[in-house]
């Protein structure tokens, strides 16, 4: 969470302030807060009890949205009147909600955004029980009151023709857990800062890819090689059956020329049987050079499949990374700025140079 400044830190205290129901819009934000279960749920019960004092109707946004969308860096009162203004409301209540002594410690402000000025501000402490089920709407109205404390004319002031209705809070649980909107949006594009371990996956699956694609590509080559080349399987064959025509043997012999299949020639005889070695052990092959090519062979092919099997697996694993590389979970500040429509653009001047132009939508 960005720390920031907060922007009421004066040396004089504001005097109080007391408005009436015409002086809406206003825009209660959400509290800035580390514990956010805790801010969330006293911020629905400002705004309530604000509403009962007649600041409502604004844009409900948190501090947070503020800072990312108006590019505030320390919460500074002009920056923040600009982005009341943007709003289109009158008012900006904020505040900060910081761990303190086992409770909290709550800061809060209200903002003429026309005027740019603080009106009223407010420090207190602010323990668990009091953020309970059924003392927060209690505590919500006591720090209203000490911003705006009432008079008797609020008590004349005519009911709110469209009062809120009950929001019905869940219990506060007991560590900090996204939102359902965070869990589920995803974000296409290359996430900035990238971890480490992504990078490394990436270059290592992209390697090993690269690789086996490699040596499947090469062992196909070899195999495929045509007569004409002077390397490959089938050159290197006939080159050991013609060597075989100068056994002095002519049952050992294996003419290229005379068989199509020259490894299956060389392990069957004419009728097909099975040749056998020649002490009768088992198969046997007419000449042992063409048989070590026919071997060579099988063993490549082998090879072959193997390392395309692995291509296959670690192209996926490499599509795998890029994925995580580039879809990731949104982040709360870049989802706030596209829910609010940030655009840039860059267009160049006929006179030279080029302007910048944003849009923001509220």
């Amino acid at each position: 969470m960005m720390t920031s400044t907060p922007a009421f830190a004066s040396a004089e205290p504001l005097p109080l302030l007391r408005l009436a129901p015409d002086d809406a819009p206003a825009s209660v934000l959400g509290l800035d807060s580390k514990d956010k279960p805790a801010g969330k749920k006293l911020t629905v019960a400002l705004r309530k009890a604000f509403a009962n004092r007649g600041l409502s109707g604004g844009e409900e946004i948190s501090l947070e949205e503020m800072r990312l969308t108006m590019g505030c860096t320390n919460d500074g009162v002009d920056c923040l009147a600009e982005g009341g203004r943007t709003l289109g409301v009158r008012r900006l209540i904020f505040g900060y909600l910081a761990p303190a002594d086992g409770g909290y410690q709550l800061d809060i402000q209200i903002l003429d955004a026309q005027a740019g000025t603080l009106e009223a501000q407010a420090s207190m402490p602010v323990t668990k029980a009091d953020l309970a089920d059924g003392t927060i709407d209690a505590t919500a109205v006591t720090i209203v009151n000490e911003l705006m404390p009432p008079t008797d004319a609020d008590t004349d002031l005519p009911p709110r023709p469209d009062p809120l209705p009950e929001v019905e809070v869940e219990p506060e649980p007991e560590e900090p857990e996204q939102t359902q909107r965070e869990k589920s949006t995803l974000w296409m594009g290359l996430e900035k800062p990238t971890p480490r371990w992504k990078w490394v996956g990436f270059g290592t699956t992209l390697g090993l890819t690269v690789a086996a694609a490699g040596v499947t590509i090469g062992t196909g080559v070899w195999i495929t090689a045509s007569d004409d080349n002077s390397f490959g399987f089938r050159p290197r064959l006939i080159e050991a059956a013609n060597n075989s025509l100068r056994n002095d043997n002519p049952d050992n012999q294996v003419n290229p020329m005379t068989v199509d299949d020259i490894c299956e020639y060389n392990v069957t005889d004419e009728d097909g049987s099975e040749l056998q070695a020649d002490d009768g052990s088992g198969p046997g092959a007419r000449n042992l050079g063409v048989a070590n090519v026919c071997r060579l062979g099988e063993r490549v092919k082998t090879t072959q499949i193997i390392a395309g099997v692995a291509t296959g697996v670690f192209g996926l694993t490499t599509l795998i990374f890029t994925g995580l590389l580039f879809i990731h979970k949104r982040k709360p500040g870049s989802d706030a700025m596209l829910r609010r429509g940030l655009t840039l653009g860059i267009m160049p001047r006929p006179e030279g140079g080029a302007s910048i132009s944003s849009s923001l939508r509220f």
